[in-house]
């Protein structure tokens, strides 16, 4: 069993076993039939108001770059959050080739924003990323503070930060507890 898949299988446990008023909140690996939800996720006006790239995608772009990321050994991963076994949102992790670190990019559907599901997410996302000896980062605009305020929750710390400030660099520590 891989460290990955240990890794997953670890918060899937940990957080099913908070209770039934408590949404269990997981990670899977996308596949083509997720292509839709993370077309019209990444496409959502508030997303791309936020993010580096902010002009609409379109399909035939999306469908490519998706199915180029699910290709064996892409360096890129998309994963699937879910929610209850429901999919609310994708994330993705960047293995940059010349240094250690491996970005950690996050989208959710409007709906399931500010309740605690990107916190989470981006805790199991940067143990993925421990887990194969890497160091979590994100890049983020200063302007989206609900971004902010979720990668500082899941105790990622400012970093630097540009001279022109367009986009901050947070990095997560070494965790020594599972919460």
């Amino acid at each position: 069993m891989s460290a990955i898949t240990r890794t997953v299988r670890f918060w899937r446990f940990q957080l099913s076993y908070l209770g039934s008023e408590t949404p269990t909140i997981s990670l899977r690996r996308a596949t083509l039939d997720d292509a839709q939800l993370i077309f019209l996720w990444r496409n959502d006006i508030d997303v791309r108001e936020v993010s580096r790239l902010s002009r609409k995608v379109e399909w035939e772009e999306h469908a490519v770059w998706l199915s180029t990321r699910l290709e064996p050994g892409h360096a890129e991963s998309v994963w699937i959050i879910e929610k209850d076994a429901t999919p609310v949102g994708s994330a993705r992790i960047e293995q940059y080739d010349d240094d250690d670190r491996s970005e950690i990019s996050i989208v959710l559907e409007k709906k399931q924003r500010n309740h605690g599901i990107g916190q989470t997410a981006i805790k199991q996302l940067a143990d993925i990323i421990r887990s194969s000896g890497r160091i979590p980062v994100a890049f983020v605009r200063p302007d989206n503070k609900r971004s902010v305020k979720a990668f500082q929750k899941a105790g990622f710390t400012l970093s630097s930060q540009p001279d022109d400030a367009s986009l901050w660099q947070l990095e997560a520590g070494v965790r020594d507890d599972r919460g």
